[in-house]
C-alpha cells in the first residue's frame, strides 16, 4: 500500500518516494526525509519513535491513534512528502 500511495504522491510531486522493504523493516525515503516501520515501532528522521502495530481487523495502531491500514499508508505517504 505504501508503494501505491508513494507512486500517486509521486505524481504532483518534484520528488519521488523510495520504498525499501526487508524481512523486519519498512523504510519510506522522500529526498531527505525518512520512515522506518518495524512490527513494534515507527521511527521518523527526527528520530522521534511511536509504538506502532497491525492488527487483525485491518486497522494499524500508532502511538494512541488507531485507523484503517490504507488510510495510515495514504496519510503517512502524503505527511513525508508534503
Amino acid at each position: 500500500m505504501i508503494r501505491s500511495y508513494g507512486a500517486a504522491q509521486g505524481l504532483n510531486s518534484r520528488h519521488q518516494a523510495i520504498v525499501e522493504v526487508g524481512s523486519d523493516q519498512i523504510l519510506l525515503r522522500v529526498g531527505t526525509r525518512w520512515l522506518r516501520i518495524t512490527p513494534s515501532e515507527m521511527t521518523e528522521d527526527n528520530n522521534r519513535s511511536q509504538p506502532f502495530q497491525l492488527n487483525e481487523d485491518g486497522t494499524v495502531t500508532i502511538g494512541a491513534l488507531t485507523e484503517d491500514m490504507d488510510f495510515t499508508a495514504e496519510r503517512l505517504t502524503r505527511e513525508l512528502m508534503q
